[in-house]
């Protein structure tokens, strides 16, 4: 027990004093992520996606079959568990525990200090956010050409925090988005947009239980109008415009 409270102890301490080397940079585009959005991060949380999709497909071994949805949630359930267990890792073998500490020192480094408090407060619940930001990024670019305060850009907006609060609740999701818009503040417009619509995306998703109906969800919101995008600088329009 004193082993455990040791580690978490450390962990703690690890998010508490690295500084995020991002923080100062401002909002970026979609394609220089900041914080949750960073590429470092998605980088490492999608290692362990891919990582459960190759034991996924050891366990189905050709014999059972899913459909594609089924499998995807598999995948992002594997995937928390892993990212779980990164963050809270009680190991007393030197090697875990080092693994443990570079991992938390890398998500550390890139959070910015608002999201880390947060992230602090449980791993089970920023693992959610951090594979959601994952997923709903790499879907916005694989959905959408403009991603940049365009369309894209709210939809993966809606679809992390809509995730995010069918995993970790509503009231997490929102200080971990208002955490995120907190370090990274971006231009007036900019920041009025992305509250909309990370508010929007929980409204709609905290009530759903799988990761596509949480799409479905943010997609019939885009084409409703329930977003926000800005098609230049200076003007704000509803995704149904």
């Amino acid at each position: 027990m004193k082993k455990k409270l040791l580690v978490l102890a450390t962990a703690t301490l690890m998010f508490a004093s690295v500084s995020s080397a991002s923080a100062a940079e401002g909002k970026q585009g979609l394609d220089d992520g900041v914080g949750v959005f960073s590429p470092e991060i998605r980088k490492a949380v999608r290692e362990l996606a891919d990582s459960s999709k190759a034991e996924l497909k050891l366990q189905l071994n050709g014999v059972h079959s899913m459909q594609q949805e089924e499998y995807d949630q598999k995948v992002f359930e594997m995937t928390q568990e892993k990212v779980k267990k990164k963050l809270s890792k009680v190991s007393g073998e030197s090697t875990e525990l080092q693994d443990y500490s570079d991992w938390v020192a890398l998500i550390g480094k890139r959070l910015g200090p608002t999201e880390q408090a947060v992230c602090n407060e449980s791993a089970i619940k920023c693992a959610n956010v951090l594979v959601s930001a994952q997923l709903a990024f790499d879907t916005a670019q694989a959905e959408y050409t403009d991603l940049h305060n365009g369309k894209g850009d709210a939809f993966r907006h809606g679809f992390w925090q809509g995730l995010a609060a069918s995993g970790s609740g509503i009231d997490y999701a929102k200080r971990f988005g208002e955490a995120h818009e907190t370090d990274y503040p971006g231009p007036h417009l900019e920041f009025s947009m992305d509250t909309h619509n990370n508010y929007k995306g929980r409204e709609l998703g905290h009530d759903k239980w799988f990761t596509w109906t949480v799409k479905s969800a943010i997609k019939d919101g885009i084409a409703r109008g329930d977003f926000l995008y800005m098609p230049d600088d200076y003007t704000l329009r509803w995704t149904n415009q």
